[in-house]
């Protein structure tokens, strides 16, 4: 009896940690790159958990997926959960791959977070190597969007974020001309009520930027007047919640300002956020103070832009590029960094255009650009080199576009980028395709009127990416993403 259990014994462990008796056998101990895991009492990799690679990167909402994932120091008991659900039939094959089978996801697509854990809590997640798409088209069902307050004449911006920290996306919008941000307090749906109207002394032709420039987490409203002899801009303070009352105070910009920026710099938030401006003549970097006169600014580019943005154009270094039109000629230009705070050029377009979007539409890494012509009708694609220039543009649509308004998203939730454009009768989508080629356009919603300002989000969490527009004729409009048919 007593040497059947021992037998028993030896069979059912591999190693064991604890003191043992004098009636206990121990076999032999773990390999050099083991080690006896203490739970199970079994030889385990001694590597540090990690993830490195999921097969299929793509799953499909309405059906179950099943991953082969790799990385290393996978051990017997290990947990699977992707976008926060447990994954089941979790097989370890070795200590570097298992298989899992990942949930259906119906109520959301685009990227999940996959984290595995071992039974010693050791954890690691990555978000960008598995995405729910939903691999049917789109379709977009206008939204009631209802206003209580006066809505601006010729609304011609908008923009989204989470104003007050409720986790739900805000939208607020103005005309260039107006005297007021008429705000929407998100809600978790797309159908909003703009309810809030907040006031500001009029500017020229004026422009709106979202940053929080106090540092406090609650973002802030910032408004210039493009050109002209005016100095300063507006700050509308962030009271914390959206019904309280926003202070408006001024703060000192530059002459002549035909763009700005707002960036913070160091990423502590120690310092005062810096404004990059693009001026008359030259860009200059103002750091941000509430009252007091212009500040001289200092120099950083040779270049008169009139719209710019930053973007991470150079695949091997850290620092981001500017990337802008230039006000003279309409060229687009991109700016390297130089010595701190200086920029230098870097590259110039053989066309001319009127607005420009930067994304990775061929899904290579690199940002690619799409650039209109100044009377928006014709767009062209610039394959992304990598190294903060790009290649010879081509044609993506040579006619049907009624104005310069356009947006890339995801709206097919695939994982690819695709372009929205403004048709004589509809918002219409071209889907990007790996070969840096478009589809024919697709009308999604119908118009009335032409559309003066567009944004893309996703209002209600569902990974699917919204649209908003307003037109010359009313106020804001919403038309939600939802599953294709």
């Amino acid at each position: 009896m007593k040497k059947s259990l021992l037998i028993a014994s030896a069979a059912l462990l591999s190693c064991q940690t604890q003191f043992n008796p004098a009636n206990c056998v121990v076999t032999p101990g773990c390999g050099a790159d083991e080690i006896c895991d203490p739970i199970t009492e079994t030889c385990q990799s001694a590597a540090e958990l990690s993830l490195t690679s999921i097969e299929p990167r793509f799953g499909a909402q309405r059906e179950s997926t099943r991953l082969t994932i790799r990385g290393t120091g996978f051990r017997t008991g290990i947990t699977v959960q992707v976008g926060g659900f447990m994954a089941t039939e979790v097989s370890v094959v070795s200590s570097t791959e298992l298989t899992a089978l990942a949930h259906s996801s119906e109520a959301y697509c685009g990227p999940a977070d996959v984290r595995l854990t071992n039974l010693d809590n050791k954890t690691t997640s990555r978000a960008d190597l598995f995405r729910y798409s939903s691999f049917v088209p789109a379709k977009f069902v206008m939204q009631v969007t209802s206003n209580s307050v006066q809505v601006p004449v010729m609304p011609d911006q908008i923009v989204v974020a989470d104003l007050d920290g409720d986790k739900n996306e805000d939208v607020a919008f103005k005309s260039g001309g107006g005297s007021a941000v008429v705000v929407c307090p998100g809600n978790k749906t797309a159908a909003l009520t703009c309810n809030i109207s907040i006031p500001y002394s009029p500017l020229t032709q004026s422009f709106i930027r979202i940053h929080d420039v106090e540092h406090n987490g609650r973002p802030d409203i910032l408004i210039a007047g493009r050109g002209g002899t005016s100095s300063t801009g507006v700050l509308l303070h962030n009271p914390g919640t959206l019904s309280g009352t926003w202070t408006s105070m001024s703060f000192p910009l530059y002459t002549g300002v035909a763009d700005f920026v707002p960036l913070d710099r160091d990423p502590t938030g120690g310092a005062a956020t810096d404004l990059f401006v693009a001026a008359t003549g030259k860009m200059v970097l103002v750091p941000f103070m509430l009252g007091g006169t212009a500040p001289q600014g200092t120099p950083i580019a040779a270049e008169a832009l009139r719209s710019f943005q930053f973007a991470q154009l150079n695949t091997a270094t850290a620092a981001p590029e500017i990337i802008g039109i230039r006000a003279n000629s309409s060229n687009i230009v991109t700016l390297e960094p130089g010595t701190a705070p200086t920029y230098n050029l870097k590259w110039t377009s053989s066309i001319l255009a009127s607005n420009i979007r930067v994304g990775d539409v061929n899904g290579d890494g690199k940002l690619d650009l799409v650039s209109n012509n100044d009377n928006g009708t014709l767009f062209n694609l610039s394959l992304g080199l990598g190294d903060g220039t790009f290649a010879e543009p081509t044609p993506i649509l040579g006619s049907g576009a009624s104005s310069g308004v356009f947006e890339l998203a995801d709206l097919g939730c695939n994982g690819g980028l695709g372009l929205v454009v403004t048709t004589t009768n509809s918002l219409s989508y071209l889907q990007g395709q790996p070969d840096g080629t478009f589809s024919a356009p697709v009308p999604l919603v119908g118009l009335q009127a032409a559309v003066t300002a567009l944004a893309i989000k996703d209002l209600n969490g569902d990974g699917r990416p919204d649209l908003l527009y307003t037109t010359g004729t009313g106020g804001l409009s919403v038309a939600q993403n939802l599953p294709g048919p």
